[in-house]
């Protein structure tokens, strides 16, 4: 049987219903299956109890608190349903190995990942991909340049794959942080991009940058 659409059911409910108090009961009822074949499937499926995934998700949600409102850590542990500011606390160092005042404090970053089609939740930022972070600011630092928490940089001169057209990069890399993975190619033509190459056989322009991933044949003209 696909349960493809029974876990999407689920994971919707789960997003959409985070700062409610509901039982995984509740989930089984609305799923149409018994407890223990909605745990069994979960787990297959995502790789973790059904339980677990649902206190990571409002730990996610808390953490997002902590970093975007004023509220105070006991108002955010309420919220989503820890029962005392000690609780909440071991239950987020456990999750994310920092204290919520730390977390506060430090100003760490959580960007919007997607959970399922449609719904985006937010995510909090792995510690190694933070030291990245912090890493790019100290060498783009300076006037002229922004940086979107979250949004892996670009670079004009990026060896691995060619993708150095900078407005189609751009977009590609803001999409990939919302959870849609576009090819460079397809940006490449619905920005209009593409069509402004010029392939110059005789030097390197400049201009004949894009194309490489556009035709199989980087000769041809465009």
């Amino acid at each position: 049987m696909d349960y493809f659409v029974v876990l999407k059911m689920i994971l919707d409910y789960i997003e959409n219903h985070i700062e409610d108090n509901f039982s995984i009961n509740k989930i089984s009822e609305i799923s149409g299956f018994s407890l223990s074949h909605i745990r069994l499937i979960f787990r297959g499926a995502v790789g973790r109890s059904l339980s677990s995934y649902v206190r990571s998700r409002k730990l996610s949600h808390a953490a997002w608190d902590l970093g975007n409102t004023t509220n105070s850590i006991i108002q955010i542990a309420i919220k989503y349903g820890f029962g005392s500011h000690e609780t909440f606390t071991r239950a987020f160092k456990r999750e994310f190995s920092i204290t919520p005042k730390s977390f506060r404090e430090k100003k760490l970053s959580i960007s919007r990942t997607l959970i399922v089609p449609g719904i985006f939740g937010p995510m909090v930022i792995k510690k190694e991909d933070l030291i990245k972070m912090d890493n790019i600011k100290k060498i783009r630092k300076g006037d002229g340049y922004k940086i979107l928490d979250g949004v892996p940089y670009i670079s004009y001169f990026k060896q691995e794959d060619i993708e150095i057209t900078p407005y189609p990069s751009s977009l590609k890399s803001c999409l990939k942080y919302i959870g849609q993975n576009i090819s460079y190619s397809k940006l490449m033509s619905a920005s209009g991009a593409s069509f402004r190459l010029i392939w110059n056989t005789q030097y390197w322009d400049g201009g004949n940058v894009g194309i490489m991933n556009i035709r199989k044949n980087p000769i041809e003209p465009l």
